[in-house]
């Protein structure tokens, strides 16, 4: 990367709360805290606790938001108008561009996409559903982005935007399928507007085991992929080095200048967890607003490489000084296969279908283990059954989802059958919130590998034969 410190942009510590004058891609660890941290120096390089944030003249966190207008709800740009009352379809109430623009001052520094090349990220959507396994429920869809159709579109638009702003050419990454495909079909789209000269590479390493259909999705759109065993290529450690990645990059593609490149990998940019916390900020700020009292009781996300969760927590910690008086954060964590889950063994058959949040390892791994001894979340670990359970609750009795959706979304609305079976009770109810409403997260429809669209199909089709 030509220049790793973005004036433009503050570093936060988000354990100790450290601010430092600019972001630095370079410098992710807190010095201060990552003397807390077990294991090497090499091994702590694979870490981070620093996140980026947008620089306001206010020491309040909330200087760069404006009161919206009336009821209505929504973001310019990247957050669209809540535009459903009740059940879905009932009732849409649309927002003019122009009152659009009033909600907020522009929540992020740089906007190339839409003033040079025309490109929009898409709009998610705040929806109130029927009730849902006994619950008033707000849904967070956010299948509705342009891109991957997941939550992983707000990232890739604010990774792009820089790569542009500071001339930056190569991006690798580590996915599981959503946060590839989302970053190479924008490049894609933003490549065909550029001199080939300036073309934007996406590199994406996929596990060895990754399904085919996968692979394809990313080359389609053009991503190099380099298939990799993550521990016997890297090492014994869980910890995914950067120097590591580039090296594949240039044994198998191309030479790739140190100044011309940025590893993106969920946590190592950033910027996602920054995205995630406007969109949070301005969800949980404006229903304050409107009703005058915290709306929500509990805010349910799913739980993988952890940027939702700390995004959404960031702003929770804004917007609620005193911890008393929060709404519930509920992390819907697969069973088995990550780095929260319980160590005991399951059958194959038992376990849930969830690979886009299988993380046995990721850089934000600090950061939600201080949340969690804080107990500023409530983990529920959701089994195969509860997947099952809550897709049937989606489809209503017929075979049209509520939301679109991939199983590994449904993972936070499976927490939700906890809820209702009496389990987890701590994350029930809140004195200091009178309307037990929930606010689940729909992480979006992403690809699909084969084991995912089987199990959906025959969730959504039991009687069919096939």
């Amino acid at each position: 990367m030509n220049n790793t410190h973005f004036t433009w942009l503050v570093g936060v510590c988000l354990i100790c709360g450290e601010r430092f004058a600019s972001y630095d891609t370079k410098n992710r660890m807190c010095s201060r805290c990552g003397e807390t941290l077990a294991g090497t120096r090499d091994e702590k390089k694979g870490f981070v606790t620093i996140c980026p944030d947008i620089k306001v003249e206010s020491d309040d966190p909330l200087a760069s938001f404006v009161p919206p207008v009336d009821d209505a709800e929504g973001l310019y740009d990247i957050f669209a108008v809540r535009g459903y009352e009740g059940r879905l379809g009932e009732h849409i109430r649309p927002v003019s561009i122009e009152r659009e623009r009033e909600f907020l001052k522009m929540p992020f520094p740089i906007d190339l996409l839409h003033s040079d090349f025309g490109i929009r990220c898409g709009n998610a959507t705040l929806v109130d559903t029927k009730p849902l396994m006994g619950f008033e429920c707000s849904v967070l869809d956010m299948s509705t982005y342009s891109f991957s159709s997941t939550l992983k579109d707000l990232r890739s638009w604010a990774i792009v935007n820089i790569a542009l702003q500071e001339d930056i050419r190569h991006l690798a990454l580590w996915t599981a399928g959503n946060a590839g495909y989302s970053l190479a079909r924008l490049c894609y789209f933003v490549n065909q507007r550029l001199p080939r000269s300036r073309h934007l590479h996406v590199h994406s390493f996929v596990d060895s085991e990754t399904d085919p259909r996968i692979e394809f999705q990313l080359r389609r759109w053009r991503s190099s992929v380099f298939r990799v065993r993550a521990r016997s290529h890297f090492g014994s450690s869980r910890v995914l080095l950067e120097e590591d990645m580039w090296e594949k990059v240039e044994e198998q593609d191309q030479a790739v200048d140190q100044g011309d490149r940025w590893h993106v990998t969920d946590g190592w940019d950033g910027v996602g967890i920054l995205m995630y916390r406007l969109i949070a900020l301005q969800v949980l700020q404006q229903r304050i607003i409107n009703t005058g009292r915290c709306y929500y009781d509990r805010v349910i996300c799913p739980l993988g490489s952890g940027d939702i969760l700390l995004g959404f927590l960031w702003a929770i910690r804004d917007l609620y000084p005193n911890k008393e008086s929060r709404p519930s954060l509920i992390a819907a964590v697969p069973r088995t296969g990550h780095f929260l889950s319980p160590p005991s063994r399951i059958p194959k058959r038992d376990q849930p279908v969830m690979p886009k949040l299988i993380a046995d390892y990721t850089p934000l791994i600090p950061l939600v283990n201080d949340a969690l001894s804080k107990e500023e979340f409530t983990p529920i670990y959701v089994t195969r059954g509860d997947q099952a359970e809550a897709l049937t609750e989606l489809l209503g009795g017929g075979f049209r989802l509520l939301f679109a959706l991939e199983p590994s979304a449904i993972a936070a609305f499976g927490a939700l059958c906890h809820l209702s079976s009496g389990r987890h009770r701590e994350a029930m109810y809140n004195p200091y919130h009178e309307q037990g409403r929930t606010l689940i997260i729909n992480s979006g429809a992403g690809i699909m590998g084969f084991n995912e669209a089987e199990w959906l199909v025959k969730g959504m089709f039991p009687a069919r034969k096939r």
